[in-house]
C-alpha cells in the first residue's frame, strides 16, 4: 500500500538499476554518470528547483532499502535527487568543470538547500512500475500521459499570460472559417504551429496573405474568404510530409516560400471587405460582410465588370507600411492631360521615405491640377472662377468636384461624405489645410506615414475624377 511521507534528502539513495543507464556499482558512480550524461540539463533542473521548489504534482516514488537504516531507494525521480545531492556536495563530481559549476551554485544558494522531500513510498518495485510506465512509456492509447501538441502548448501559454499568441488567432480563425472541412482539419492538425509561427513572423508574408498586425491583433481589409484562401495554401504546404523547417528557416527562405505560391492561391486584392475586421472577432454566425461581386455591367466582350468598384478596390491594394514607393506598385490611372500625367508619372518614381517633402508638395499640386482639369472638362468654371462661388480656393474646388461626381454617379454618397469631411477638416492626414501647410508653412514637416494615409484615403476620389474626365473625353 503506497503512502506519502516527507523524507530527508540524506536518507534517499539513487537506484543503481536506473533504466536510463547500465547497472551502477555505487552511489558516487551513479551520481557522476547522471551528471556526465545530463550536463546542462541537470544544472537547469537544479536552478529551477532552487527558484521554484520541487514539483508538488510529480513527487518521487521510493521504496524502503533494507540494507540501509531509514534508507529509501528512489525508483522514480533520480535526476531530481541527483541534482540536489550534487548541489549539497559538489566534491563528489570527478569532472572539474562540472564540479566548479555546482560549487558556484552552492556558494550562491547555500541557504536554499532542500533538506527534506515529499515522496510516495511503495512496498515493491512492481507497485511503482505501474506508475513509472504511465509516465515514461508515452500515451499508451490514452492511459499514459498524452503530450500537448504545439498548438496546445501555445494555447496554454496564451491562457497563462491572458493574451492570445499571434499564431492562435490564425488557427482559431481557420478552424471557424473551415468548420466541417475534414480534409483541411487534418492538414491543420498535421501542421506544426512553430512552423506557422515562424512563417508569419515575416511582415512581407503577412502582407501577401492580406493580414495586418497591430497591437497584438491581426486584422484585414480584404474579404475573409480571400484571407482564408491564402492561409489554406500555406497550411497545405506546411502539412506536406516532404516539408522541412529548413524551407522557411531564414527570412529569405520565407520570402521565397510565399513567392512560390501561385497568385491564384493567394488573396485577390481587388476583393475588399465592406469594413476592416479582426480575426479574433470572426465567428461563423456573424461573418464580416463581403462585397457583392456578381453585379456590374456588360462590356463589349459580354463580360460582367464594375469598373468603378474595381478601381476603388485597386486603390486599397496595399497598406502604407508594405511599400517603399509613394504610389503602390502596379497602380495605374488613365490621365489624358499631358501635364498632369507627367506629374503623376514622376510621383510613381518617388519614395515617401526618402523624398518626403517632394511627395507632400507634389501631392498638393497633383490634386489641385486634377480638380482644375475636372472643372474645365465639365464646364464648371466661368472666366476662371468657380460657378456659383466667390473664390477659387482648393477647398471650394474639391467640394464642387465631389458634388458633381455624386450627381454623375461616379462616387457614392457614403464614400463621398467621408472624403469630403476629411478634406474639409481643420486638421488631418489629408485635409486641405494640411495639404496647404505642406507648401506654405515653414515649420510644418510632413511624415511619411501621414502621406501614405493621405494618398490611400484620397485615391477613390482621384480615381473617380479621372474616370469621369476620360469618359467625358470619349463622348
Amino acid at each position: 500500500m503506497s503512502r506519502k511521507l516527507t523524507l530527508k534528502l540524506s536518507n534517499l539513495y539513487l537506484d543503481l538499476k536506473n533504466p536510463r543507464y547500465e547497472e551502477q556499482r555505487s552511489q558516487n558512480e551513479a551520481l557522476n554518470t547522471i551528471a556526465s550524461d545530463q550536463k546542462e540539463k541537470l544544472l537547469l533542473l537544479l536552478r529551477d528547483i532552487i527558484k521554484n521548489g520541487m514539483n508538488p504534482s510529480d513527487i518521487p516514488i521510493v521504496m524502503s532499502d533494507k540494507d540501509k537504516v531509514n534508507g529509501y531507494v528512489v525508483l522514480e525521480g533520480n535526476r531530481r535527487i541527483a541534482a540536489l545531492k550534487l548541489f549539497k556536495k559538489p566534491t563528489i563530481l570527478t569532472s572539474a568543470s562540472l564540479r566548479q559549476k555546482y560549487s558556484k551554485l552552492n556558494e550562491k544558494h547555500k541557504d536554499d538547500i532542500v533538506k527534506s522531500i515529499e515522496c510516495l513510498v511503495v512496498d515493491t518495485r512492481d507497485e511503482a512500475n505501474l506508475w513509472i510506465e504511465r509516465k515514461h512509456e508515452g500515451e499508451l492509447n490514452g492511459i499514459g500521459t498524452v503530450k500537448w501538441n504545439s498548438e496546445q502548448s501555445s494555447r496554454f501559454r496564451a491562457n497563462n499570460t491572458g493574451k492570445d499568441t499571434r499564431v492562435l488567432q490564425l488557427i482559431d480563425f481557420m478552424k471557424t472559417a473551415m468548420e466541417g472541412d475534414d480534409e483541411f482539419a487534418e492538414q491543420l492538425s498535421n501542421t506544426k504551429v512553430t512552423n506557422l509561427e515562424r512563417l508569419i513572423s515575416t511582415p512581407a508574408v503577412c502582407t501577401e496573405l492580406g493580414l495586418d498586425y497591430d497591437h497584438g491583433e491581426y486584422s484585414s481589409t480584404y474579404e475573409w474568404s480571400e484571407v482564408m484562401k491564402g492561409l489554406k495554401a500555406i497550411v497545405r504546404r506546411l502539412s506536406d510530409k516532404n516539408f522541412s523547417v529548413n524551407d522557411i528557416y531564414h527570412k529569405k527562405d520565407r520570402l521565397d516560400f510565399i513567392k512560390a505560391i501561385p497568385r491564384e492561391e493567394l488573396p485577390d486584392k481587388t476583393k475588399i471587405a465592406l469594413a476592416p475586421w479582426k480575426l479574433k472577432d470572426f465567428n461563423s454566425a456573424n461573418k464580416p460582410a463581403q462585397a457583392d461581386n456578381t453585379g456590374g455591367k456588360n462590356n463589349e466582350d459580354g463580360k460582367q465588370e464594375d469598373t468603378q468598384k474595381k478601381a476603388e478596390t485597386q486603390a486599397q491594394q496595399e497598406r502604407p507600411t508594405s511599400r517603399d514607393t509613394f504610389l503602390p506598385e502596379g497602380f495605374t490611372l488613365t490621365i489624358p492631360n499631358d501635364r498632369v500625367n507627367r506629374i503623376y508619372s514622376e510621383l510613381k518614381l518617388l519614395s515617401h521615405n526618402t523624398m518626403t517633402n517632394t511627395c507632400a508638395v507634389m501631392l498638393r499640386v497633383f490634386l489641385e491640377l486634377s480638380a482644375d482639369c475636372y472643372l474645365e472638362t465639365f464646364g464648371l468654371l466661368k472666366d476662371g472662377v468657380l460657378s456659383g462661388s466667390r473664390n477659387g480656393d482648393l477647398k471650394s474646388k474639391i467640394n464642387l468636384v465631389i458634388k458633381h461626381l455624386c450627381d454623375k454617379k461616379y462616387l457614392d454618397d457614403s464614400k463621398a461624405k467621408g472624403i469630403r469631411d476629411e478634406l474639409n477638416a481643420n486638421q488631418g492626414a489629408y485635409s486641405v489645410d494640411t495639404l496647404n501647410a505642406y507648401v506654405h508653412n515653414l515649420d510644418f514637416n510632413p511624415k511619411p506615414e501621414n502621406l501614405m494615409i493621405a494618398w490611400d484615403n484620397i485615391k477613390p476620389f482621384v480615381i473617380a475624377m479621372w474616370k469621369a474626365i476620360s469618359e467625358k473625353g470619349n463622348e
